[in-house]
């Protein structure tokens, strides 16, 4: 517990590779989780999602305070100068097995950011938290998401079958992985 609150006090508000990166919890103006939240409930990233409904405000606020009693996750803001560009998160946060999930979603209308988003949660589960393994979880039918992990060394691990139902038809998910050791050795390659 108390490494979490020294990592996540290191990174309440920082850049990497150019980008400003702030914690959900730290931002207090509203009109700015108002865009978090229209990036987030834009169609093409609600449809990939696990839950594809619309977010309403008063949810997301929920969503907020819940965060500042967790342990186990992280959200973060991403700005490009002054610009939203999206958001990345850590979850199911695991010191004893040294594990985390990640998540991830920039505003479709943007291009360019994905590699660099991608970078640097592999630098905070890595190199900050010294994790073992960062794991993610993808729908099958997310093609360019998929594609996207695996050329930037996610490896697949399985699949959950009929993991995610929709209206009337289910969608299975993928499970896709990269290693400490498969990250310092793309570090240095």
């Amino acid at each position: 517990m108390r490494l979490y609150t020294v990592i996540k006090n290191e990174l309440r508000d920082f850049k990497f590779e150019d980008l400003r990166y702030i914690l959900f919890t730290d931002i207090e103006d509203l009109n700015e989780h108002k865009k978090i939240l229209s990036i987030r409930n834009h169609p093409v990233i609600r449809a990939n999602m696990y839950n594809d409904k619309e977010i309403l405000f008063e949810e997301h606020l929920k969503f907020l305070e819940s965060l500042n009693y967790s342990t186990d996750k992280l959200y973060w803001a991403v700005y490009d100068k002054d610009s939203l560009i999206g958001a990345v998160n850590i979850t199911e946060i695991n010191f004893e097995h040294s594990r985390c999930k990640l998540g991830i979603y920039s505003d479709p209308t943007l291009k360019g950011y994905g590699k660099k988003l991608i970078r640097c949660l592999k630098y905070i589960v890595f190199d900050k938290f010294g994790f073992d393994v960062l794991r993610l979880e993808v729908l099958e039918s997310n093609h360019k998401a998929i594609e996207f992990y695996e050329k930037n060394n996610f490896k697949f691990e399985g699949k959950l079958r009929n993991y995610i139902k929709r209206k009337d038809f289910f969608i299975n998910v993928l499970i896709y992985s990269i290693t400490k050791e498969e990250y310092l050795n793309e570090k240095f390659e």
